[in-house]
């Protein structure tokens, strides 16, 4: 298991809720900490807050509710206390990271934050990484891993990014129920989907699938530091 705080809750994150995550995190059985990160996505260009079931991105914002950088400095400060979580317990700390619409803006504040040291000692995994090429690089260089999904599948917009990256920087994930892969689009996502998301990324990387495989199960045994027996 993981155990996070997603940044779409970030206005309900309760005094308490570092200390509950610490506690739970310590659990052997538990193997890092996120998914929690930024999530600018509702957030316009001119910061004005879009129409929104979560986080306080909704109608409030007008009603005197929170202002646009009000919440980024809140989830900015709830991600903190979970990245500070995972490197007091040596566990690799799950990033989720989605800038506002036409921007890399939430990329940028998460290596802003990384410049505070928290990923110096402990694996960061890019969940679902949708940034462009030259962010990925700087991503790179600080040593981050990037998972992929089903969108690999049938959008062609990170091939380069997935030929950058070296294989043994890369982890594969559904994000299930979302994001289908291309033989399912529209339909609710499963964790056994995660062959075709394979399949594929071995395609654009120009490797056979078992070498991925291989790769794969490798870079989780690194990252999470366990070889995996259910015993």
């Amino acid at each position: 298991a993981t155990v996070g705080f997603h940044p779409e809750d970030a206005a309900d994150f309760e005094p308490d809720g570092a200390e509950n995550i610490f506690e739970l995190a310590k659990h052997e059985r538990v193997m890092a900490i996120g998914e929690c990160g930024l999530d600018y996505y509702r957030l316009n260009a001119k910061g004005v807050a879009r129409p929104s079931g979560g986080l306080g991105l909704n109608a409030k914002e007008s009603a005197g509710g929170p202002k646009p950088e009000e919440i980024k400095k809140t989830q900015k400060d709830v991600f903190l206390k979970q990245a500070y979580i995972a490197k007091e317990l040596n566990k690799p700390l799950i990033v989720h990271c989605r800038p506002s619409q036409g921007t890399e803006d939430a990329y940028q504040d998460i290596l802003d934050l990384f410049d505070k040291g928290i990923g110096d000692e402990i694996p960061v995994i890019m969940h679902f990484f949708a940034g462009s090429l030259k962010m990925a690089k700087k991503m790179v260089d600080l040593g981050f891993y990037f998972t992929f999904g089903g969108v690999v599948t049938f959008s062609r917009d990170y091939d380069e990014i997935i030929q950058f990256i070296l294989i043994d920087r890369i982890l594969a994930e559904t994000d299930s129920p979302y994001v289908a892969p291309a033989s399912r689009r529209g339909k609710r996502n499963e964790p056994f989907f995660i062959l075709e998301i394979i399949q594929k990324l071995s395609e654009i990387k120009g490797v056979s699938t078992d070498k991925l495989l291989e790769a794969l199960f490798n870079n989780s045994k690194r990252v999470f530091k366990t070889d995996f027996n259910c015993q």
